[in-house]
């Protein structure tokens, strides 16, 4: 089930360019410094103590032999760089495999707009009238398809940051929003947006969401999963009442896009949920410590 946080995701929307830039640009929001700085401090001020209360020749004699600390130093670096490449490379999974979770949706969207231009049943000798209410029903199907595309691609961005506050989901187009790009670095000597600015938390929603959606997406333990059913329901629905005009064999491709792009988000859900081990993590923690103290 989505879990419920208060914080939200920092990632920061940074540009390209100046290394100095890069490291004390938004110093004090979505940065490591403002945090190592309690660690900084307790090392600083147990150093201090330990070189005015005890005396030089006994620390002189006690690291006289590095020998001792040589295995020490070269495990934690060995641990210190797979951690840091597993890291990187979890990173860039959880990053390739969201791309591919838009990118099989948006094509099972399009296909399925697409393959809906082409009637089953309608046929030269139908009534106009009749032409006509079958054209409200395409209409209608595309719209609410594209509607409930976007919304499953929303609710899964929202597991993905960790956020199950629906109220986050707005209607698209209501407001015109620069392109990331535009966002992410208007000018060199103006701050890059982050991720704990309010216009960032929304994620917009082509339609928006009505009062029934939203009831049903509080009550569902797995909203990708409802609005997937919700989709192939449709896509159904559609193909039964004449719409869809494709073979099947072609008509299995749409579900099979819509299958890739939820396995996408299951690959990048797994990288979210699972957290690198707890064990590795608390010895680097006891490692880095010894090394400060030794340091």
């Amino acid at each position: 089930m989505l879990r419920q946080t208060g914080a939200m995701n920092y990632m920061l929307i940074y540009r390209k360019g100046s290394k100095s830039r890069a490291l004390f640009q938004h110093f004090t929001r979505s940065s490591f410094l403002p945090r190592s700085q309690a660690p900084a401090l307790i090392c600083a001020i147990m150093s201090f103590l330990i070189s005015y209360l005890v005396p030089r020749s006994y620390l002189t004699e006690l690291f006289d032999n590095p020998n001792v600390w040589q295995p020490l130093t070269s495990v934690i670096g060995f641990a210190l760089v797979f951690r840091t490449n597993v890291a990187y490379n979890r990173y860039w999974e959880a990053a390739t495999e969201a791309a591919a979770m838009a990118a099989k949706w948006g094509d099972a969207c399009i296909e399925t707009l697409t393959f809906d231009e082409m009637p089953r049943r309608l046929g030269d000798g139908v009534a106009v009238h009749d032409a006509l209410a079958h054209l409200a029903r395409r209409r209608h199907f595309q719209a609410l398809l594209i509607r409930r595309f976007s919304l499953m691609h929303a609710v899964a961005l929202q597991y993905l940051r960790r956020d199950d506050r629906l109220e986050h989901l707005t209607c698209g187009g209501a407001k015109t929003r620069e392109p990331f790009r535009a966002r992410a670095g208007r000018s060199a000597g103006e701050p890059a947006a982050s991720r704990d600015q309010p216009e960032w938390k929304e994620l917009e929603v082509c339609g928006g969401v009505t009062d029934s959606e939203r009831n049903a997406l509080e009550k569902s333990p797995d909203r990708v999963a409802f609005m997937f059913s919700a989709i192939l329901d449709q896509v159904n629905n559609r193909r039964a009442d004449g719409g869809v005009g494709i073979d099947a064999p072609i008509l299995a491709r749409i579900y099979q896009q819509i299958s890739d792009g939820s396995l996408g988000f299951r690959q990048a859900r797994k990288i979210e949920d699972v957290p690198f081990p707890f064990l590795y993590t608390q010895a680097i923690t006891v490692f880095l410590g010894m090394l400060v103290a030794h340091s």
